[in-house]
């Protein structure tokens, strides 16, 4: 009783409180272990403030024998070197139980908040047992309040309420940016629950929390008003999510846009990724554009510019086109001469080729370029002795290779690949009428996953051959590249022959120009650029060749659309010889 009384007086806002935030090496506190860990000291006011903006943070040391998964660290951002000089466990037990005593007393304290307690409370109690602290404190879980006071609410996880609150996060997953974040999301929760139910004390949240919260409903209460959705006007072009602080956070594009955005919103087959969207989204902007193709390229330009967290496709992330030398042992990103092979996504995209071939001189028992193999292609080394592997090279070498004995040139190497890639092209085709003629009660259930068995012959075959197979595509498309980054582009807006044609030309990958052709013969300016092999300059230039390819490929199939490349050296693909083109890029 005495509990009661002492704390039923504590205005919510002037209640001693430190945000926390866990990051574990796996999925689970009780069979992981704790990799990160901040906190952040709320100020005692009796109204809330402004959240506070800094906070301690900790990467623990983890045992040397036990290394922390790949996935993990690519989700945290944390490197390998972070956890080697990362603090002692010990020492971050006793910090975090100074900064608990620092609080000012409250009976039936000390007290945490957490978005998720179920999970940070085993982190924080078995690190707290690494120094024998007896002190427990008691969690108040910023998502139990918002299952009861935002039940209707799509997705209540803390990056879609932090930002439904206006408080963008970070894509990776790090303890102190989540502490903040959960900083705001009680604030926001503050005002709620002092507006809808009248609760400004301790007390009143105490009950509250002791209370079921309403059952779970699909009728969603999404803060993008229905009508304005409704408005949005139809035809292609492009649309922006924006959040409550105006933060872009996500752009596409469309050929319809109000059938695409309201598609956002059918709530039944909406995925995770989706709700988390639309929880945050308060404003639709729209820009139309005259065809898919100019909405493709306007989208591809203002992922670049506006860098939204929900885009992870074609963000700008400091990544440089390569190029490489004729024999592919060197490969540059500087526009050094010498390297006319590109341009290529990144700089060991063709090692999968490369260590083929290199096994091909060396043999299967060579155990290092075997692992190195096995690294690069994702395979379990266990999975793939000396003697499958070494049975499979000479399958290769006898079927793609004519039996050539020794190293084999670039050439042959990528002359193989190309033929791999067309036989592949081939069994797609004949897999998909197959598909099409079995429906829907062809398809087989999923299958339980199961510790995958040793490589046979023929599978570590196929490896070699997808390895060799995807490289020369790749090189094969940085030829296209390089064709269509100096070329004119002519097509019919819908495939409708009555509409103007439009016009979209390139230099060096730019666009140069993008609207209605002037006049039934040649553009009055723009023409396709002077012939020879340029550089493709950076990645944006890369992508937008890549979306070009792609919409090309869109429009051969499309009646009527007609499209035409005029290219430097005075040829012009119709539709027929695109078509034909396009299916080996």
């Amino acid at each position: 009783m005495a509990r009661e009384r002492s704390t039923s007086d504590i205005p919510l806002g002037a209640l001693p409180l430190l945000a926390v935030d866990c990051q574990t090496t796996g999925p689970a506190p009780a069979t992981s272990r704790l990799l990160e860990i901040a906190w952040v000291r709320l100020p005692m006011t009796a109204q809330p403030g402004p959240p506070p903006s800094d906070g301690v943070s900790f990467v623990l040391a983890q045992p040397p024998d036990e290394p922390v998964a790949t996935a993990i660290l690519r989700l945290t951002g944390i490197s390998q070197e972070d956890i080697t000089g990362g603090a002692d466990p010990k020492a971050v037990s006793r910090a975090l139980r100074e900064a608990m005593e620092s609080l000012p007393p409250v009976p039936g304290g000390p007290f945490l908040l957490a978005h998720y307690a179920r999970f940070e409370r085993p982190c924080v109690e078995s690190l707290l047992d690494l120094t024998g602290t007896a002190m427990r404190p008691v969690f108040i879980c910023t998502w139990e309040i918002a299952r009861r006071v935002l039940p209707e609410l799509p997705r209540r996880g803390l990056r879609a309420i932090s930002g439904y609150f206006g408080h963008g996060i970070h894509d990776l997953k790090r303890a102190l940016p989540n502490a903040l974040a959960t900083v705001t999301v009680w604030y926001g929760l503050l005002d709620l629950l002092d507006s809808e139910r009248g609760i400004t004390g301790l007390r009143g949240l105490l009950e509250l929390l002791q209370e079921p919260p309403p059952a779970r409903t699909r009728n969603w209460d999404i803060p993008m008003p229905r009508e304005d959705r409704l408005a949005i006007p139809d035809g292609p072009g492009v649309y922006r999510f924006l959040g409550a602080s105006g933060q872009v956070l996500y752009v596409g594009k469309a050929t319809s846009l109000r059938s695409r955005v309201n598609s956002y919103f059918r709530t039944k087959r909406a995925d995770e990724k989706v709700l988390e969207l639309v929880t945050q989204t308060r404003l639709i902007e729209t820009t139309p554009t005259e065809t898919a193709l100019e909405a493709a390229l306007l989208e591809l330009e203002l992922i670049r510019s506006l860098n939204p967290p929900y885009n992870t496709l074609l963000r700008d992330r400091g990544r440089e086109v390569w190029h490489y030398s004729p024999d592919l042992g060197r490969c540059s990103c500087e526009g050094a001469t010498g390297f006319p092979v590109g341009p290529l996504p990144s700089s060991d995209c063709l090692a999968p080729m490369l260590m083929v071939r290199e096994l091909l001189d060396r043999g299967a028992a060579d155990e290092k370029h075997r692992d190195l193999f096995c690294s690069v292609m994702a395979i379990e080394p266990s999975r793939l002795d000396a003697d499958t592997l070494e049975e499979a090279l000479d399958r290769f070498r006898i079927a793609r290779l004519d039996g050539l004995a020794g190293t084999p040139s670039i050439t042959s190497m990528l002359r193989a690949g190309a033929a791999i890639w067309i036989e592949k092209l081939a069994e797609r085709e004949e897999a998909r009428q197959v598909e099409e003629g079995k429906g829907a009660e062809g398809c087989e259930p999923a299958s339980v996953a199961v510790a995958e068995p040793p490589l046979s012959a023929d599978q570590a075959t196929r490896y070699l051959e997808g390895a060799v197979s995807h490289c020369a595509h790749l090189v094969r498309r940085s030829r296209w590249f390089r064709l269509l980054s100096d070329s004119l582009l002519l097509w019919t807006p819908g495939g409708v022959t009555s509409r103007s044609r439009r016009c979209l030309v390139l230099r060096g990958g730019q666009v140069i120009r993008c609207d209605a052709l002037r006049h039934a013969g040649e553009p009055e300016d723009g023409g396709p650029g002077p012939g020879g092999a340029r550089r493709i300059p950076d990645r944006a230039a890369y992508e937008r060749l890549r979306l070009v390819t792609t919409e090309l490929r869109r429009l051969v199939s499309t009646d009527g659309a007609a499209p035409e490349v005029h290219l430097p050296t005075e040829r012009v693909l119709s539709a027929e010889r695109l078509e034909r083109l396009l299916r080996m890029q």
